[in-house]
């Protein structure tokens, strides 16, 4: 019995370690953080640089950053669930490194100890990954991102068009498509009840549906201003302010520096008297 016992602990931790080997197929990229000791500097003893030089050459595409949002990698900006994201932390000789995935899920920790060097603690964090990394990219595995769920309205361009054509609109109504972005979307913008909500017509984003509400716009005592609820790409939700001049809508967005990152909605249809 003992035997058998033993034989059963020893598959489960070898299916476990198939099922981790798995996951870690699910991702083209390695996103690392880049550890900060503040006033010293970033990534003084290279521990970030070590991790990034191991997962290179376990074949993944490795970027080594300052904060994980605003990736400037083109297929992580449309589909961030192809990073997975690695924050190490580092006290005395001790490294700990958490893998997260898109929902800011820890999928596996792996902590490495040594009583005089950290070089030895980053050492048996790379024993243990070595054995449970054999790298092959299968999209198959990949996460799916897990998003809030968003107003959705089913009108299509034509029904926009045809409703523009035979109603007296606002000036802010209208068939919308953004301007000088690096995200190419096309919204339709038309007046329900007090309010003026913008609805997806078209967009690069696979989890933007078509009739997903984009904006909400609600009139102001100052003309061509309206409070405004803006949905970031992540479907998350900002109370902000928009201003209309001739045909183009500008959303008042700030980044986290608090810099200018406005929203520029060019008006399409119908053209302006």
């Amino acid at each position: 019995m003992k035997l058998q016992k033993k034989i059963l602990i020893l598959l489960l931790l070898l299916s476990a370690s198939t099922n981790l080997a798995q996951e870690f197929n699910g991702f083209k990229y390695i996103v690392i953080g880049n550890l900060d000791y503040g006033p010293s500097g970033k990534d003084i003893y290279g521990i970030s640089n070590s991790l990034a030089d191991f997962f290179i050459k376990k074949g993944y595409n490795v970027i080594v950053v300052d904060k994980f949002d605003n990736l400037k990698v083109a297929e992580l900006k449309y589909n961030n669930c192809l990073g997975l994201y690695i924050r190490p932390s580092h006290t005395g000789f001790e490294i700990k490194v958490d893998f997260l995935n898109c929902n800011n899920e820890t999928i596996k920790s792996v902590t490495g100890k040594a009583n005089s060097n950290y070089v030895n603690a980053l050492n048996r964090i790379f024993n243990q990954l070595d054995k449970i990394i054999d790298y092959t990219y299968d999209e198959t595995l990949t996460p799916k991102k897990i998003y809030p769920v968003v107003e959705n309205i089913n009108k299509t361009e034509a029904e926009l068009k045809a409703y523009f054509d035979s109603t007296k609109t606002d000036a802010i109504e209208g068939i919308y498509k953004s301007y000088k972005s690096d995200t190419n979307y096309k919204v339709g913008v038309f007046k329900i009840g007090e309010l003026y909500k913008a609805i997806v017509i078209e967009n690069d984003y696979s989890h933007w549906d078509k009739g997903d509400v984009k904006a909400i716009f609600e009139s102001t005592a100052a003309e061509g201003v309206f409070s405004t609820k803006y949905y970031m790409s992540n479907k998350t939700s900002i109370e902000t302010f928009a201003n209309l001049e001739g045909g183009l809508i500008t959303i008042e967005i700030k980044n986290q520096k608090g810099e200018n990152e406005d929203i520029n909605l060019l008006k399409l249809y119908p053209k302006i008297n």
